[in-house]
């Protein structure tokens, strides 16, 4: 079994002798050890939206009381200051209300001083033993009945007073009007908005991400300019759209530009 490996070696040998004459042998480097891996396809590719530039805080513009609307005096995009009037209702009837109340509160403080001088009748005529204690007792309670009604009253006058003040609606803050609803003529409830109120300060930008899609952490915004500012997460909607299936996610400008008064509509591209 061994015969095999004997021949093997003699033709080597005789290749060798047959040859030419002898070369230096070549040095070859090392190969070194790499590791390798399959080609995939990129699962986290950027994702490129529209958004919206939207101020951190919002405040709905609305009538704490019902009626007609007067006069607008805001328009969109308008900024405006602290304590300016942006609508005016009818303050007819807030002040014929008002009226009433200052009715009641009058008949009220008349039966209260009526009841008082009855208390003080019944006081003296106990006394006398003209009357019983029951008697006594049940003029007693009218007197008070009678100041609880007047203090009802009183009540109700801070309140028409109040509501006559709310007939002109007014910004609780700095900022720019981003929309506008309400118009002279039209009949409004309280709590309606009427618009929105963009306070000053930070900025935001708002996107929709389709219903399956992470909102990535971190990206930019790209401005009409050309420019663009990072932006990171700040806050995902906890549920979907009921209509469009997209869910609404909030990034906060890390550096603001220099201008961030009228933002236009911004492109978006965000990394995951």
């Amino acid at each position: 079994m061994n015969k095999p490996h004997f021949l093997l070696a003699i033709v080597v040998v005789t290749l060798s002798a047959c040859s030419g004459p002898e070369t230096p042998p070549v040095k070859v480097e090392a190969v070194p050890w790499v590791r390798t891996i399959a080609v995939q396809g990129g699962g986290g590719a950027g994702l490129v939206t529209s958004g919206t530039v939207r101020a951190r805080v919002e405040i709905p513009l609305a009538f704490q009381v019902g009626g007609r609307i007067l006069a607008r005096r805001v328009d969109a995009g308008q900024t405006v200051g602290a304590g300016q009037v942006l609508f005016e209702l009818d303050p007819r009837d807030l002040q014929e209300t008002a009226r009433a109340v200052e009715a009641e509160l009058a008949a009220a403080r008349a039966e209260r001083d009526t009841a008082a001088s009855d208390m003080a009748r019944q006081t003296q005529l106990l006394a006398q033993g003209f009357i019983g204690q029951q008697a006594f007792d049940r003029s007693q309670l009218a007197a008070r009945a009678a100041q609880s009604r007047l203090v009802s009253a009183e009540a109700r006058l801070r309140q028409a007073t109040n509501a006559s003040g709310y007939a002109l609606l007014r910004a609780r803050s700095p900022g720019v009007v981003t929309e506008v609803s309400g118009e002279a003529g039209q009949v409004v409830s309280a709590g309606q908005a009427l618009g929105t109120l963009a306070g000053q300060g930070a900025r935001e930008i708002e996107v929709f991400l389709p219903d399956g899609r992470n909102a990535p952490k971190a990206g930019s915004v790209l401005l009409a300019d050309g420019s663009s500012q990072p932006v990171r997460l700040r806050e995902v909607a906890g549920s979907a759209d009921a209509a469009s299936r997209t869910w609404r996610a909030r990034y906060e400008v890390i550096l603001p530009p220099a201008r961030p008064t009228r933002w236009p509509w911004a492109a978006w591209r965000v990394c995951g």
